[in-house]
């Protein structure tokens, strides 16, 4: 299976599998799916034509109550949303090492300066 991270990376997958799938008729969606390390649902979504938005993407535009292409702009660039500051923020501005990315730091957080 392959890791798609951005937005950008799906767009593209979906590209190459429309071409492939247009240029090879004959086989299953079963088949494609399996050329390409990745599930038949995800596929199918991809020859629908809907835009390919990353499942986590979904979940914090969800999550904020943002637009979905706002979200998918700014996570492409690298950026995360500050639930305090109510903003876009570089990636290094926010806690790292687990799965608490959201917090953002003291220093860069309006939250910590009041």
């Amino acid at each position: 299976m392959i890791k798609l991270q951005k937005f950008s990376d799906h767009l593209e997958l979906q590209t190459r599998i429309k071409k492939f799938a247009k240029d090879n008729d004959d086989l299953t969606k079963a088949v494609i799916a399996k050329r390409f390390g990745i599930g038949v649902d995800l596929l199918r979504k991809y020859l629908r034509d809907e835009p390919p938005y990353p499942r986590g993407y979904l979940q914090t535009a969800t999550r904020i109550n943002r637009p979905i292409e706002e979200v998918c702009e700014n996570k492409d660039k690298g950026y995360h949303w500050c639930r305090h500051c109510e903003g876009w923020f570089p990636a290094e501005q926010f806690g790292g090492g687990g799965t608490d990315i959201s917090r953002h730091l003291s220093e860069f957080c309006v939250k910590s300066k009041k």
